[in-house]
């Protein structure tokens, strides 16, 4: 693809981002616990802390919304119905995510602020720990670029034979802008 484009060193183009999250009720409370006890520093509401237990799926939502996190939830069933009713009411949502491996993902990521650091916590996190360390390190790449292991970045850049930065600008370039 011929030669690649230098690759950013700074995060200049990169807000300060918070995301925290809220267990729904019915997402198994020891996963809570086990990414609190794994990571102190990723805010996660337990749906008892919240006091969730029988509050319909929309009143659910709201209070996350209301809170600006993002409901982790397995129910696959009502909440992604109540989920597009209520963003086709024009209300806003942090939010919604029927599993864990994304939410642990973004959070190591952003805590550690550094690829490296990412890529050993999430692979000793348990579960599904290759997907998290896969997705948190290339979000912490992407947020830290200066952070990034030069023999990493050479090898991924060798062995996929791709232009990564000329992707991730032409990717950047379909987000709207405000």
């Amino acid at each position: 693809m011929g030669k690649a484009t230098t690759r950013p060193r700074s995060r200049e183009w990169v807000e300060h981002l918070t995301i925290q999250f809220q267990a729904d009720a019915d997402l198994n409370h020891a996963v809570v616990t086990a990414i609190r006890r794994k990571e102190p520093a990723i805010s996660f509401t337990s749906a008892a802390d919240a006091k969730l237990e029988g509050i319909p799926d929309p009143e659910v939502l709201e209070m996350a919304a209301a809170q600006e996190r993002i409901l982790i939830t397995h129910d696959r069933q009502t909440m992604p119905e109540h989920f597009r009713e209520r963003l086709a009411q024009g209300k806003s949502s942090p939010g919604v995510l029927p599993e864990t491996t994304t939410p642990l993902s973004i959070s190591l990521a952003l805590i550690t602020e550094s690829a490296e650091q990412t890529t050993p916590r999430a692979a000793n996190i348990g579960g599904d720990s290759d997907s998290v360390a896969s997705m948190g390190s290339a979000i912490a790449g992407a947020l830290h670029p200066e952070t990034v292991n030069e023999e990493w970045y050479q090898a991924v850049m060798s062995i996929n034979h791709y232009d990564l930065v000329a992707l991730a600008i032409s990717l950047a370039d379909l987000q709207p802008r405000a």
